[in-house]
């Protein structure tokens, strides 16, 4: 069976790869190391830094659900920028075991758990902020499935979405009582902040 040599993948393609064998985020409540591994997150994909960049202002204070957490770098980036707790949900057994390895290798067990959810399992875990890095299609399945934690939300921080689709996505979430605040482009794609309408009446 082929193996992927990930710490190979990870130097020649991450983002702030380090002699040291991780990826280096500073931020200012905590820096975050992330080490090679096959969750989706190593800062080469723009939608990932788009992420980061929407994320840093907004996130301090609330509790996060990392919906499609990959490596976990926005579930762990969040606590770095300051957010008083976070999650991260996927339905990828290895990018679970990967994001769970970066939380011990950052000594945030405490504040951060990750769930493995082939089965759309919801964790008993309120949050007023989500964060969601992934194309529309995985997009809508999530919506399907993960009802409450939508429903209980106020945030809505979101790529995976390119440029040319994104007033066609608007208009998708629009309908599901969200409104746009903000947004931010890289290349073809772009990341969105939304907020609930109930939470600007």
């Amino acid at each position: 069976m082929y193996s992927i040599d990930w710490e190979e993948q990870w130097r020649l393609h991450a983002r702030n790869f380090k002699g040291d064998g991780f990826v280096h985020l500073d931020f200012p409540a905590k820096n975050i190391k992330l080490a090679p591994g096959p969750g989706f997150g190593d800062l080469s994909h723009p939608t990932t830094r788009l992420m980061l960049q929407v994320m840093e202002p907004r996130v301090a204070g609330k509790q996060i659900v990392d919906i499609g957490c990959g490596s976990g770098v926005l579930t762990l980036s969040s606590i770095g920028m300051g957010a008083s707790s976070a999650i991260g949900i996927d339905i990828e057994l290895d990018a679970v075991v990967h994001a769970q390895k970066n939380s011990l290798l950052n000594n945030l067990e405490n504040k951060i758990s990750f769930y493995h959810s082939d089965n759309y399992f919801v964790p008993n875990h309120w949050a007023n902020c989500i964060v969601m890095n992934m194309i529309t299609s995985e997009q809508k399945i999530a919506w399907k499935h993960y009802i409450d934690i939508f429903r209980d939300a106020r945030e809505l921080i979101v790529s995976g979405i390119l440029v040319a689709e994104k007033e066609k996505y608007l208009l998708e979430v629009g309908q599901k009582g969200w409104r746009l605040s903000d947004s931010l482009e890289e290349g073809e794609w772009c990341a969105i902040h939304l907020l609930a309408l109930q939470a600007s009446q």
